[in-house]
C-alpha cells in the first residue's frame, strides 16, 4: 500500500480511539530493542496509558510516556516560554525526532 494510505488509516484508527504500532526501516528484537518503532495513540483518551502499559507493553502502570507533536502545533499543547527576570525566553526544544 502507498504511504499516504497507511498514514490515513493510522490517523483514522487513532481518531477512533485505537492504538497503532508504527515501524519503519530496520528492526531490532528483544525487550530492550530501540529505534524505528512507535506506539501511537490519542493521549486525551481516558485510561489509555493504563491500557497501553497493561495490554500492549505488558509493563508496570507507572511507566511514563513521551508526547510528540508537530513543531508548528507545539505551543497549542505545551507552554514553551518561561519567565526569567520578567522577560519571556524560549525553552530549549530538542531538534531530535524532528522531521
Amino acid at each position: 500500500r502507498d504511504e499516504k494510505l497507511r498514514i490515513k488509516m493510522a490517523a483514522d484508527e487513532i481518531e477512533l480511539g485505537g492504538v497503532v504500532a508504527w515501524y519503519q526501516g530496520r528492526s531490532e528484537l528483544g525487550p530492550r530493542a530501540l529505534g524505528h518503532r512507535s506506539i501511537l495513540a490519542d493521549p486525551r483518551k481516558k485510561g489509555l496509558v493504563r491500557f497501553i502499559n497493561e495490554h500492549v507493553k505488558k509493563r508496570e502502570s507507572f511507566r511514563p510516556f513521551a508526547p510528540s507533536v508537530l513543531v508548528e502545533h507545539a505551543s497549542e499543547w505545551f507552554d514553551l516560554t518561561v519567565d526569567a527576570d520578567g522577560s519571556k525566553e524560549k525553552l530549549n526544544v530538542s531538534p531530535y525526532m524532528s522531521l
